[in-house]
């Protein structure tokens, strides 16, 4: 599998960050986006959204709270909280097709907002993260 990579550029020309190891899971909300709408005497009326800036989130499991990989993702993400920032996915990309990017200078690049990255260790023994999650933002 191909690292994520992570730029500060909407071309990608630079890569400022890549993934030393990629997601254990991600969620690419891959339904719908629609909205229901209330009609007075009659069934809603169903209907998809402009854009769809639903939150994204990876996560990785299991790993060791001092790993240099998974310290390093930590580090950076929180770094760059609340900023936005370019995704190339790379063998993640083709489960992303509801995250538009006609506004992106290249189609491989996915704008996003870094809303948070949160950690949760393992209780007992070792120290292990039970969790690493990041959640994106898809923006215009």
């Amino acid at each position: 599998m191909n690292r994520i990579e992570v730029s500060s550029s909407e071309s990608g020309a630079q890569v400022d960050f890549l993934f030393p190891v990629n997601p254990t899971i991600y969620d690419p909300v891959d339904d719908a986006y629609v909205a229901e709408n209330s009609v007075l005497h009659g069934p809603s009326i169903y209907q998809k959204r402009f854009y769809d800036s639903r939150n994204r989130t990876m996560e990785w499991k299991g790993h060791e709270v001092g790993w240099d990989d998974i310290t390093s993702v930590v580090t950076y993400f929180r770094s760059i909280e609340g900023e936005i920032r370019y995704f190339n996915f790379k063998d993640l990309d083709d489960i992303n097709l509801r995250w538009d990017t006609t506004d992106a200078a290249s189609p491989n690049w996915k704008k996003a907002r870094v809303i948070t990255i949160s950690t949760k260790p393992r209780p007992g023994g070792k120290l292990i993260y039970d969790y690493v999650k990041l959640s994106l933002q898809p923006e215009k």
